[in-house]
């Protein structure tokens, strides 16, 4: 048995979704061709982490950023966001993060202005291959966060096989 790969599957379903700080955690977060480094009180905030390797994990990665620069005012919107994470915790191929600090969203959609729409520092990115990103306005309007992160929107190039 590859109990490394066991471990992660319970921190998975433990803590559905990481929180990000920094714009190098956000980058290497979003950095499909590595695995997520896991921190939680799971793993002892990483101290205990032991990485499954690239060949253990699916072919194709996909990882979600909820950018929230108002929490107070998109609580219900990262509490389903939470809940979807929740729901797809089973998923190797997802993992589902959160970004509160300010400052990074700032500096994120300085660099990534795309990623937002132009008023707003609030945004929902979806990355399923390298360099193709689907993006949500959580200011906008309310969706089903489980079926936008899970069916829609198609990728916007075919996956090489």
């Amino acid at each position: 048995m590859h109990y490394p790969l066991v471990l992660h599957f319970v921190n998975r379903v433990l803590f559905p979704h990481l929180q990000l700080n920094t714009t190098q955690e956000v980058e290497e977060f979003l950095d499909t061709s590595k695995e997520t480094a896991e921190w939680s009180e799971f793993y002892k905030w990483g101290k205990d982490y032991e990485a499954i390797g690239r060949d253990m994990l699916p072919t194709r990665l996909a990882r979600a950023v909820a950018f929230i620069a108002e929490r107070k005012d998109y609580r219900e919107e990262a509490k389903d966001i939470a809940s979807a994470a929740q729901r797809m915790a089973s998923r190797e191929d997802l993992r589902v993060a959160f970004v509160y600090n300010k400052g990074t969203i700032k500096k994120i959609k300085e660099k990534h202005p795309e990623w937002f729409s132009q008023y707003t520092r609030t945004s929902l990115l979806l990355q399923r291959a390298p360099g193709d990103f689907s993006k949500f306005d959580i200011s906008s309007e309310s969706t089903d966060y489980f079926y936008w992160l899970t069916e829609y929107p198609p990728p916007s190039k075919p996956f090489a096989i």
